[in-house]
């Protein structure tokens, strides 16, 4: 797959660590000129997601939404938080239609 706004290309595993249920919304932080996203997790995303990064400290780990790829950032540490924030080269459109989607769930 091809990073959105790169010319990276990745190759992903077709594993689902979370899904759009256990999601329960997302908003747009940032700056108009560096539009972020911050997602927020059920208590069983948490977990999984927790697990998950714990088990592959070191690796990368896809970030897809809608069958794009937004990123793979390598695990540093264990993630634990209720929210995360993605970051990239979006533009405002990009985040903003992410955000659509994942709140219209």
């Amino acid at each position: 797959m091809t990073v959105v706004g790169s010319v990276e290309t990745i190759f992903v595993s077709q594993e689902v660590i979370i899904s759009e249920s256990d999601i329960s919304s997302a908003e747009i932080v940032g700056t108009s000129d560096r539009p972020l996203i911050e997602i927020f997790l059920t208590e069983d995303g948490v977990r999984k997601l927790s697990r998950a990064t714990e088990a592959n400290i070191g690796t990368p780990l896809g970030i897809i939404i809608d069958d794009k790829l937004f990123g793979a950032p390598i695990i540093r540490q264990a993630i634990t938080s209720p929210s995360m924030i993605i970051s990239g080269q979006f533009t405002q459109k990009e985040v903003s239609d992410v955000v659509d989607r994942i709140n219209a769930q």
